[in-house]
């Protein structure tokens, strides 16, 4: 099955970094050598990017904006409140339709 959002570990190599992350890539590295991985996928890079195009965007942009590094105290209240809210938003139902198909 070819689609977008996720890549199959057997078709990823070295080259798919960009695609699948460094451990996505590892691991078709390691399926293609014929190293005992699980089978398995790596979600693309893509399915985050349009995730979080789902309604995360400006809200993320607006608190890292604003954001003071050094200071630990907003630094890991900001954390804690972009990861509630990915916690709390929707897997768009084309990402979410693939994820479920593979």
């Amino acid at each position: 099955m070819t689609t977008s959002y996720i890549r199959w570990f057997e078709t990823l190599s070295k080259s798919d970094v960009i695609i699948a992350g460094g451990k996505g890539a590892n691991l078709g590295e390691m399926t293609r050598a014929g190293l005992p991985v699980p089978p398995g996928f790596a979600v693309s890079a893509g399915a985050y990017r349009d995730f979080i195009a789902a309604g995360l965007s400006d809200l993320m942009t607006a608190r890292i904006e604003k954001l003071n590094v050094e200071d630990h105290v907003q630094l890991e209240a900001t954390a804690t409140e972009l990861q509630a809210a990915i916690r709390s938003t929707a897997v768009p139902a084309r990402i979410a339709e693939e994820l479920t198909a593979a």
